[in-house]
C-alpha cells in the first residue's frame, strides 16, 4: 500500500523540481558550442596588449604617461625622431552582444554597440557597431581585427532586420556586409545575438603617430559595469597597434609596455577582453548568471521564476485536495 500523500510532503517534492529544473537551465547555458570563430591551427597575432593597474595607482599611472609620452617627448625621440603624440578623454560606453551558448565569450571575441563621447563637453559623440577579434591570421593578408559598421537608428520596424537590438542598429546599406562578417568571422548566425552586457569606462588615451600617420595608442581605463545591483570596477592599461600590425608598430608596442612595467612593477599582463573580465566576475558574485543575464536580468528572473513556483504551488494544492478527497470517498 502505498503511504499517503500529505501537503508537507507534496511541497518538498514540489520545490526539488523546480530545483532541478533551474539547475538544468543553467546548465544548458554553461554548454560552450564546438563551433568557433576560425582555424585554430593557423598562426594568429594577438591585437593588443592588456595590462592590470590597480585602482589606487591609476592617476600616477595616467600622469606618468602623460609626461612620458606626450609632454616629454625624449622617450618617443629616441626611438624615433619623427614620432609624436597626442592626448584624449572620452568616455565609452559598450554594449556587448553574443549567443545563448556565448560563443564569443568563448572565443574571447566581441560583438559590440560602442558610444563615445569627449569628457570635456560630452559633445562629439559618435557610434558604431562593431566585430572585434581576438587575433589575425596570419595566412590571410586580408585579415582584420577589427570591422566597422555605421549605426543609423531605424525610423520604423517594418522588417525582422529592423526589430533585431543589433541588426536594427546598422545603416540599411550595410547589413548585409555586417550579417556575412559575423558569420563569416564569428562563426555565429548573426539573428542568434543578443544583448548581455553593458559596460563604461573612462578612456584616457595617448596616439602615437609617425609622420601624421596612427601607429599606436595607449589607453589608461576605468572600467565599470552592474547588473543586477553588483557592481563590477577595474583599471587596465590597453597598448596596441594599428590595424596593419607593422613590424614597426609591433616593436614600438613592445617597448611601450617594457617602459610601463619598469616604472610600474605592479602592472602585469591580463589578456582576456573587458567583456569576458567583467563576465567573470559577475559569474563569481551572482548565483545563476549566465541563466538570468538571458533572461533579463533579475527582474525578469524573478518574476517568472515566483510566477513559475506559484503556477505549481497552486497546482500542487489543487492535486492535495483532489486526492484527499478521493481518499474520503
Amino acid at each position: 500500500m502505498n503511504p499517503p500523500v500529505t501537503f508537507p510532503r507534496l511541497m518538498r517534492t514540489l520545490l526539488t523540481a523546480v530545483f532541478l529544473c533551474v539547475l538544468t537551465v543553467q546548465s544548458s547555458s554553461l554548454a560552450q558550442p564546438t563551433t568557433g570563430s576560425g582555424d585554430t591551427s593557423a598562426p594568429a597575432l594577438p591585437i593588443e596588449e592588456r595590462l592590470s593597474v590597480s585602482l589606487e595607482s591609476t592617476e600616477e599611472v595616467w600622469a606618468y604617461m602623460l609626461d612620458r609620452y606626450v609632454t616629454n617627448t625624449l622617450f618617443l625621440r629616441g626611438i624615433d625622431a619623427q614620432l609624436t603624440a597626442l592626448s584624449s578623454d572620452d568616455v565609452v560606453v559598450d554594449t556587448y552582444f553574443d549567443t545563448p551558448n556565448f560563443v564569443n565569450l568563448k572565443e574571447q571575441n566581441g560583438l559590440r554597440h560602442r558610444k563615445r563621447m569627449s569628457t570635456a563637453d560630452g559633445a562629439n559623440g559618435s557610434e558604431w557597431v562593431q566585430i572585434r577579434l581576438k587575433s589575425i591570421n596570419l595566412h590571410d593578408p586580408l585579415a582584420r581585427a577589427e570591422y566597422k559598421f555605421d549605426v543609423v537608428h531605424a525610423k520604423n520596424f517594418s522588417t525582422a532586420d529592423d526589430r533585431h537590438p543589433l541588426i536594427g542598429l546598422i545603416a540599411i546599406d550595410q547589413r548585409e556586409d555586417f550579417k556575412d562578417s559575423v558569420r563569416e568571422t564569428l562563426g555565429i548566425d548573426p539573428y542568434q545575438a543578443v544583448q548581455i552586457l553593458t559596460i563604461h569606462q573612462r578612456r584616457r588615451r595617448i596616439s602615437i603617430a609617425k609622420d601624421g600617420v596612427a601607429l599606436l595608442t595607449v589607453s589608461l581605463d576605468h572600467v565599470g559595469s552592474t547588473f543586477d545591483g553588483t557592481e563590477v570596477v577595474f583599471a587596465e592599461v590597453e597598448v596596441e597597434g594599428d590595424d596593419a600590425l607593422t613590424q614597426e608598430a609591433d616593436a614600438l608596442q613592445e617597448d611601450i609596455v617594457a617602459d610601463l612595467q619598469r616604472e610600474f612593477p605592479s602592472i602585469k599582463p591580463d589578456l582576456p577582453p573587458k567583456y569576458n573580465k567583467v563576465f567573470a566576475r559577475f559569474e563569481e558574485e551572482i548565483p545563476l548568471f549566465r541563466t538570468r543575464v538571458l533572461h533579463g536580468g533579475g527582474a525578469n528572473y524573478l518574476a517568472w521564476g515566483t510566477l513559475g513556483v506559484l503556477f505549481l504551488g497552486f497546482l500542487g494544492l489543487f492535486w492535495y485536495f483532489s486526492a484527499k478527497r478521493r481518499s474520503l470517498a
